[in-house]
């Protein structure tokens, strides 16, 4: 069997993302006038006119050719360039961060560039880079979205916290593999052991295991100790998602750094909210609430009623806010990369 081609290849996927099922139960696909038939498909899925597309590449190569398209907005005046994330597990996650570098290179041209990176990766350009970028680029990070938060610094903060978890666990590793799959929720104290418990021996594994890690640093050349800072581009929309609603979701403007310095959550969802199909509804789920907020607010502004309508006029007045009234308050931020923290210290 001859292997696909980019085109081929970008197709079976769209169909298997589409119709949410396994690609072994596609036994046949005919990809006859693919390119002809790919560019209404595009234009309907965008809405736009198919006149409108200038420009489109199908090709999905590893070493750095994305699909992208080039589309002519006539309404507002712009030429729109839109270039594909990760659709599956065999793509590079470079399209947020791709257009991101594109924005650094263009905005002495094109004064007016505007970027909207979804799910950029973590560790892409230094804090200077990606804050200089703050008012042209805006990247959405969804809820414990893995991707945006993976940087150098990121994995080896998750690598030690292994190490140390897999010390203090008390638990029979199938027990508790099979607990989690079962639904079961462990408390703390049942799985590990209070770290003013361990003993000598534990203490001294992980002590070895530390001085061996700050020895091989030392020797780190000086692109990976500047790449170990990297950061996701501009300014950052996090959507936090609420526990005990599961479906309500709250924006907060951040930067970089901020995100990076909170690590990699470990969840079901850090995958689950990468998924741009899941991305896409909390976005509409978002808007629609969003909507409903501004719709409130406008009725309590034009009836005048006390302090409903001052607490509006204060909140549509903010230029923080986010759609004219949600609060978007940032935590404080972090000046410097701060040291890597641990849950257990040993005296010498």
């Amino acid at each position: 069997m001859e292997p696909l081609t980019a085109s081929q290849r970008l197709t079976r996927e769209a169909i298997v993302q589409t119709a949410r099922i396994p690609e072994a139960a596609l036994l046949h696909v005919n990809y006859a006038n693919l390119l002809e038939g790919m560019l209404p498909c595009l234009s309907m899925t965008a809405r736009i006119p198919e006149a409108a597309l200038l420009h489109v590449n199908y090709a999905n190569l590893v070493e750095g050719l994305l699909p992208f398209s080039v589309a002519l907005d006539e309404a507002a005046r712009c030429v729109v360039l839109a270039i594909r994330g990760s659709l599956s597990v065999e793509d590079c996650v470079t399209g947020a961060g791709v257009a991101a570098l594109l924005a650094l290179h263009y905005r002495g041209l094109f004064p007016r560039v505007r970027v909207w990176c979804f799910a950029p990766p973590g560790g892409l350009m230094s804090p200077a880079a990606a804050a200089s970028l703050k008012d042209i680029c805006y990247s959405l990070v969804s809820a414990k979205d893995m991707v945006p938060r993976m940087s150098l610094w990121t994995i080896e903060r998750l690598r030690d916290e292994m190490m140390l978890c897999a010390l203090r666990c008390k638990m029979p590793k199938l027990k508790l593999l099979l607990g989690a799959a079962l639904g079961i929720d462990w408390e703390e104290g049942q799985v590990l052991t209070p770290p003013e418990e361990l003993t000598d021996a534990q203490a001294g594994r992980y002590l070895d295991y530390r001085r061996a890690v700050e020895k091989e640093r030392c020797m780190d050349p000086l692109r990976v100790r500047i790449a170990r800072e990297f950061v996701p581009p501009g300014e950052i929309i996090w959507l936090e998602r609420y526990k005990r609603i599961a479906l309500h979701l709250r924006p907060h403007f951040t930067d970089g750094l901020s995100l990076i310095v909170g690590g990699v959550v470990v969840s079901r969802n850090m995958f689950l909210d990468h998924v741009p199909d899941n991305q896409l509804a909390q976005l509409k789920r978002l808007v629609r609430r969003l909507k409903q907020q501004r719709a409130v607010r406008s009725i309590a502004l034009s009836t005048g009623n006390g302090a409903d309508a001052a607490a509006a006029a204060a909140a549509v007045g903010s230029g923080r806010n986010w759609a004219g009234g949600v609060s978007a308050d940032v935590p404080p931020q972090q000046q410097v990369m701060p040291e890597r923290q641990h849950v257990v210290h040993f005296a010498a």
